[in-house]
C-alpha cells in the first residue's frame, strides 16, 4: 500500500532570507520507525532500521533526539566514521539519502551517548518496494529432434517422422 508523505521545513534568518520547503511529496510504501533510549555514558546502541533493500529504495530518512550535541555520536552501516548529532536531520529524496554509507541505503545506526543525562533518539525511514527484476518471458519448451526417415518403393517417396505421422510424397503406397 503506498503512502504520501508530506513534509515541510521552515528557517528564517534575521534580516536575511526565510524559507518554507514543503515539494515534493514523496510517496512510499513501508516505513520503519526505530526509538532508542540511549541511558548516559552509553555506546555502540545498535539502531537496525529495515531490511535489506538496493540503493534508491530509500527516500525519506528522520533522525532527531531529545538532546543534541557534539557528545551525541552516530555512525552509518560499517563505517566507522563518526558524525556529531547536533541537529535533526531531515533528508527528503533518493540523492540526499545517498549522501549517507557511500550511497548505499542505511541498514543500521550506531549511537553513543556521552552525555551526563539520557537521551531518547528516533529514525524514520521511508523507502519504496525494491525494483523487482524484469522477468523473461516463458520460455517454450524444447523441441523434440525429428527424425524423417525417407523411404522409397515403386517410385513413392514416403516420409516417416518421429511425431508417428507419415507423408506420401509420390506415387505408391504410404505407411
Amino acid at each position: 500500500m503506498a503512502n504520501n508523505i508530506t513534509w515541510q521545513f521552515q528557517a528564517s534568518i534575521p534580516g536575511g532570507p526565510a524559507f518554507t520547503l514543503n515539494q515534493p511529496n514523496i510517496q512510499i510504501q513501508a516505513y520503519d520507525v526505530v526509538t532508542l533510549p540511549i541511558p548516559a555514558g552509553k555506546t555502540n546502541v545498535d539502531a537496525p532500521l529495515q531490511p535489506d533493500t538496493t540503493a534508491g529504495d530509500v527516500v525519506f530518512l528522520i533522525v532527531s533526539s531529545s538532546q543534541y550535541g557534539q557528545e551525541v555520536t552516530y555512525t552509518v552501516g560499517t563505517s566507522k566514521t563518526a558524525h556529531a548529532l547536533d541537529g535533526p536531520y531531515l533528508l527528503v529524496g533518493t540523492g540526499a539519502v545517498s549522501l549517507l554509507d557511500g550511497g548505499a541505503p542505511p541498514q543500521q545506526f550506531t549511537f553513543n551517548n556521552n552525555l551526563t543525562k539520557d537521551i531518547t533518539v528516533q529514525v524514520v525511514v521511508g523507502r519504496t518496494l525494491p525494483k523487482e527484476s524484469p522477468k523473461e518471458p516463458p520460455k517454450e519448451p524444447p523441441k523434440e529432434p525429428q527424425l524423417v526417415l525417407q523411404v522409397r518403393d515403386s517410385g513413392a517417396l514416403s516420409q516417416y517422422h518421429s511425431n508417428k505421422t507419415t507423408r506420401s510424397l509420390g506415387f505408391g503406397n504410404s505407411l
